[in-house]
């Protein structure tokens, strides 16, 4: 609970991206791409740059291991970790600009305290505002995913799809 609570608490005063960020998301996203991550609230642009630091940091130290991308060109070791990016800055889309702090928070209550009853009720869209919370929260992966495949997106919808899946194994990677 003490986590969910400092978790609230860094989603109210997030900031959103620094000067530095903001180059790094110019160079790895096109201009659609990024209206869909400037698209989200600060807290989950926040999120999803806190998440590519440290998937950056995973990638980088196995790299250095020797656990991935031995075989790897180094091209094709570049275009892993622009596609890491593109996940990491995009995963959380879904969630819209409107699932701030304090509704995300509406969904954890919902979801812990009533779980059957939370994911009944998240089944489809709907316009009233405890539903649509429930929706976003369980179903941001595939709204996401489908975002992104308007875009032609492919690869980044499979893997950002799966992203709160227990089939995670099954992410298509190169």
């Amino acid at each position: 609970m003490i986590q969910r609570i400092k978790q609230f608490v860094r989603g109210c005063l997030a900031k959103g991206p620094n000067l530095e960020e903001q180059q790094l998301i110019a160079a790895h996203l096109q201009p659609a791409q990024q209206q869909l991550f400037y698209g989200m609230n600060i807290a989950d642009q926040r999120h999803c740059l806190n998440v590519l630091a440290t998937a950056l940091g995973l990638f980088q130290e196995a790299a250095r291991q020797g656990q991935v991308g031995q075989d790897w060109s180094m091209t094709e070791k570049a275009q892993q970790q622009a596609l890491l990016v593109r996940c990491c800055l995009l995963h959380d889309i879904g969630r819209g600009y409107e699932m701030g702090p304090i509704r995300k928070t509406w969904g954890v209550l919902c979801h812990k305290l009533w779980p059957q009853w939370a994911r009944q009720h998240s089944q489809s869209q709907h316009s009233g505002y405890l539903r649509d919370i429930l929706y976003r929260y369980y179903n941001h992966p595939t709204i996401g995913a489908a975002q992104l495949r308007t875009l032609g997106m492919e690869e980044e919808a499979a893997i950002v799809e799966l992203h709160h899946s227990r089939k995670a194994d099954n992410i298509p990677l190169q």
